[in-house]
């Protein structure tokens, strides 16, 4: 009887307070509000937008002109809801925030970027500084500063269509300048100085392609200069050496020598370029006028017109049949030349027997050698000189070095 009792009062108490409940919820649903807002909204613009006057009172007169009151009142409210609507929705969002220097800073997805033209700061993803400098419609154009994720500067100079175009300054991590001179779409093009990650200059000359090309100099990790000349697709052009008396070469090589003293023959070692040549013995300074007329060079690659030769095959393709190939034995400033490089790894047939007395650093007198260490040789005819190249078999996969020489006219 009790529990009956209650029960009919607390469905009366829910009757009386469900609806209340359900208006509740309801009002304080997003949905709802935002389905009441924008019926409103309507609303007040179909109102708004019904510009048919209805008396003489309903216009203003301009001279001759006479405009519906609430068409002017309608455009103005059209004009002023879409450049609220800019403001809120494209200026913030998109990334235009001001500054105390007046610079204003874009994200690197801003919209509002691409319309800029003028000095502007942008961030990068993750909200650090990435750049600082001039723009046109998106581009970074001019002078700017690029900066990584950590704050290091990347480089500072001329951009053009957000790529290094003119003269600037490349760095490697750390801030360490890792070339300044001229660029073109990224690349080293031009003149320039290139430098290690030491800090110390490396090479000062002309580049093509990102590539040392043309003249060049080239210096030391004490940023003493070694050489001077001509360079192609990244390297010396050794071929020039050939032909030149040793005086030449001596102002154009001022870097370290040794010189391998034979009873012969005076095999002299040029370390920062990796090169060998030999004169006469009967030279008693290197500064006499002999010709060199052959050049050594301690490579296992070679370089014709940007391809890297490694292998006969490669060599081949380039160079088409070779003029002589066979068994051989290493010469005299070839066996210098294996002896230097078996010092870092094995070659060819391991190091080949040198019995010599070492009067200093830079001087060895040779009393004898290996004269029957073999080798396999691959010649080739190019540009009236001769390439030949020092195999271990006849499979010629690949050579430890390779010399350049003159080649000689038949009588």
């Amino acid at each position: 009887m009790n529990q009956g009792f209650f029960a009919v009062i607390i469905n009366a108490i829910k009757a009386r307070i469900m609806p209340f409940v359900t208006k509740l919820r309801m009002y304080t649903s997003l949905s709802f509000l935002r389905t009441k807002v924008l019926v409103k909204v309507r609303e007040f613009f179909v109102k708004l937008l019904d510009v048919k006057p209805k008396n003489k009172k309903d216009y203003y007169t301009i001279g001759n002109w006479m405009i519906s009151k609430k068409l002017a009142f309608a455009a103005v409210i059209i004009i002023g809801s879409l450049s609220l609507l800019y403001i809120v929705n494209v200026r913030k969002p998109f990334g235009n925030l001001g500054s105390a220097d007046g610079i204003k800073t874009y994200k690197y997805t801003s919209l509002a970027l691409r319309m800029q033209t003028g000095k502007v700061r942008i961030t990068g993803r993750g909200g650090y500084l990435a750049y600082e400098g001039n723009v046109e419609k998106g581009y970074t154009k001019g002078y700017g500063t690029l900066w990584d994720k950590q704050g290091s500067t990347v480089y500072i100079g001329n951009f053009e269509k957000s790529k290094y175009e003119g003269n600037g300054t490349l760095y490697y991590p750390g801030e360490i300048v890792h070339y300044t001179g001229d660029f073109h779409e990224n690349i080293f093009e031009g003149k320039g100085k290139l430098y290690r990650e030491s800090s110390t200059l490396w090479y000062q000359g002309e580049f093509v392609a990102g590539r040392k090309e043309g003249e060049g100099t080239l210096y030391d990790t004490g940023g003493s200069q070694v050489f001077e000349g001509l360079f192609a697709a990244d390297e010396i052009a050794y071929s020039q050496l050939v032909g030149k008396s040793t005086t030449e070469l001596a102002q154009q090589y001022t870097g370290r020598r040794k010189v391998y003293s034979g009873s012969e023959y005076m095999a002299v070692y040029l370390s920062d370029i990796d090169v060998i040549y030999s004169i006469p013995a009967d030279n008693n300074e290197l500064g006499d006028s002999s010709t060199v007329n052959e050049v050594y060079v301690l490579h296992d690659h070679i370089n014709f017109g940007g391809n890297v030769c490694t292998n006969i095959s490669q060599i081949r393709e380039v160079m088409g049949t070779p003029t002589y190939q066979g068994d051989s034995f290493a010469t005299y400033p070839e066996i210098a030349g294996i002896y230097e490089m078996s010092k870092l790894r094995k070659i060819y047939s391991g190091t080949p027997e040198i019995s010599f007395t070492q009067e200093l650093d830079d001087l060895i007198t040779v009393d004898g050698y290996d004269m029957a260490y073999p080798v396999y040789l691959y010649t080739f005819e190019r540009d009236g000189l001769l390439y030949s190249f020092l195999t271990r078999d006849e499979a010629g996969s690949g050579f430890d070095m390779y010399f350049i020489s003159v080649l000689e006219e038949a009588e």
